[in-house]
């Protein structure tokens, strides 16, 4: 019995010491442990499209229950990475980052993700004038609209309600859709207005509306009226030209005749007086020749005074269209 007892203190005793051991050595590894520095304000983060990325610790790490010292030094030697790095801009686009924050043998990860909920914004007129029976499909529209969005986008015109030949008001659609299928509609009332004249023609003028919108307005005018005072004028140039030129040659037509004098004949015995001269060139078909007296005296030739010596004798005309004194 007795040694019953004793084996059972022993018993305890040894699961007294192991407690103790356990205990110590708990201790021990509490009072060793790095406290944590990097504590987390959120393990996920979500941003929006066009957020610059913010590499300020203080964004991401919890910092309350630290020393100053240890926050300074926590602040200043913590190192804060992305696994993808920025291109060409100050944030990133959609997807899903790890933001990762080191500091001695600490580590702690952010999971850092973009998303793209904004619609693009379209700007531009309000109304628009089109002229009737223009091809709708050939119509610039896009020159009259500014979208902006962030990420690439495809815009749509749908006409599908606009008859392009009848005069009447109509609505366009201007449909702007982006990569994360956000969607932005306006409605741009357009209105067929009637074509022309021939003597008319179509100016689009953009206008400032009330409101501050604008709109293309197509206006009537008559054609300039310079392309026919330029008519006027070349036509009556030509008329002043044609009346001078006429003048000049009736002019030189009057002096010619008046400068083709017969020459006096005084000779009983020669009724022939023809005094048309062949020219120079020998091409007159007036090639016969005349002859007769002649005196002295003078004949007014129109800018000119023909005078012939005194005396009489023969003269004739030669072959050549020459005159010869005999």
């Amino acid at each position: 019995m007795k040694g019953r007892i004793l084996n059972n203190f022993k018993k305890y005793w040894y699961v007294i010491g192991i407690l103790v051991i356990a205990f110590i050595t708990t201790g021990f590894i509490v009072l060793n442990k790095e406290p944590d520095y990097l504590v987390l304000k959120n393990k996920a983060i979500k941003v929006e499209l066009g957020t610059k990325f913010d590499n300020n610790l203080e964004t991401y790490l919890d910092t309350t229950k630290l020393s100053s010292d240890i926050k300074k030094d926590v602040l200043k030697n913590a190192k804060i990475s992305v696994d993808k790095k920025l291109k060409d801009s100050d944030y990133y686009s959609v997807g899903n980052y790890k933001v990762t924050i080191s500091y001695k043998n600490q580590k702690e990860v952010v999971k850092y993700k973009v998303v793209d909920t904004t619609a693009p914004v379209i700007t531009g007129v309000e109304s628009i004038d089109i002229v009737q029976g223009i091809d709708l499909s050939a119509y610039d529209f896009a020159s009259l609209f500014t979208v902006s969005d962030l990420a690439k986008v495809e815009t749509e015109f749908d006409t599908s309600a606009i008859d392009s030949n009848v005069i009447n008001s109509y609505t366009l659609k201007v449909i702007v859709k982006d990569e994360s299928k956000n969607e932005t509609v306006k409605e741009v009332a357009v209105n067929i207005v009637q074509a022309p004249s021939l003597d008319e023609e179509i100016v689009s003028e953009t206008v400032t509306n009330a409101d501050g919108s604008t709109s293309v307005k197509t206006v009537t005018k008559k054609k300039a009226t310079v392309e026919s005072n330029s008519n006027s004028n070349s036509s009556s140039n030509n008329i002043s030209n044609s009346k001078s030129s006429s003048s000049n040659t009736s002019s030189n037509s009057t002096s010619n005749n008046n400068s083709s004098t017969a020459r006096p004949n005084n000779s009983s015995s020669n009724t022939n007086t023809n005094t048309n001269k062949p020219d120079n060139g020998g091409s007159s078909n007036n090639s016969s020749s005349s002859s007769g007296n002649f005196e002295s005296g003078s004949t007014s030739n129109g800018d000119y005074t023909d005078i012939w010596g005194g005396g009489t004798g023969n003269w004739h005309w030669d072959e050549n269209g020459n005159l010869v004194i005999d």
